[in-house]
């Protein structure tokens, strides 16, 4: 809705939600668990530049904001273009 742009966004991006169940199960990105330090930038957060396909279509995430609870990942609210 026109309403909703703001900033960066731009007519056609979409919101996503990814829960992070399936990434954490998949101990994405490589298949081993995550262990960063305290502080460190969450490798099971996608980045600006990464790539999601939704029913076949391949977008692109520019935004990234991932909502934690007591510590832990739960979700990754993405902005998507394409």
């Amino acid at each position: 809705r026109a309403e909703e742009l703001a900033g960066a966004v731009i007519q056609g991006d979409s919101a996503v939600i990814l829960s992070a169940t399936d990434i954490i199960a998949a101990q994405w990105p490589g298949g081993q668990p995550v262990t960063s330090p305290p502080g460190a930038t969450d490798q099971r957060v996608p980045r600006k530049g990464d790539k999601i396909i939704i029913e076949g279509r391949t977008r692109n995430v520019e935004a990234a904001d991932p909502v934690y609870v007591t510590g832990e990942l739960h979700r990754v609210n993405l902005q998507v273009r394409g």
